[in-house]
């Protein structure tokens, strides 16, 4: 057995801070996209969801009272509860009160 080679293997596993900080900057909070696509940064930057966990998301899945977040499809078929930093939940609070409305 041969170990195999890696055609992507110098792709970054993770992004520095200061491309999280360019990242982070460069949504455009006056559009709908941006308001949409800076909440789904803020989910996966600041909790670490997979992104498929991040798609599966439901408006039930968050306990407003609480600032939780639940999290039911994981890799690991279990149920998490994630605190929801203030942050996270401002973006997201503004993205379904902006964007979705009623």
């Amino acid at each position: 057995m041969t170990v195999p080679v890696w055609k992507r293997d110098s792709v970054p596993k993770f992004l520095n801070d200061n491309e999280m900080e360019q990242l982070k900057i460069s949504y455009d909070l006056n559009d709908n996209r941006g308001i949409r696509d800076y909440a789904i940064f803020r989910i996966l930057a600041d909790l670490g969801l997979r992104c498929s966990e991040v798609s599966d998301l439901s408006i039930d899945d968050f306990d407003w009272e609480k600032h939780l977040l639940k999290i039911e499809k994981t890799k690991s078929h279990s149920i998490r509860r994630l605190p929801l930093p203030s942050i996270t939940l401002e973006a997201v609070i503004n993205y379904i009160y902006k964007v979705r409305g009623k």
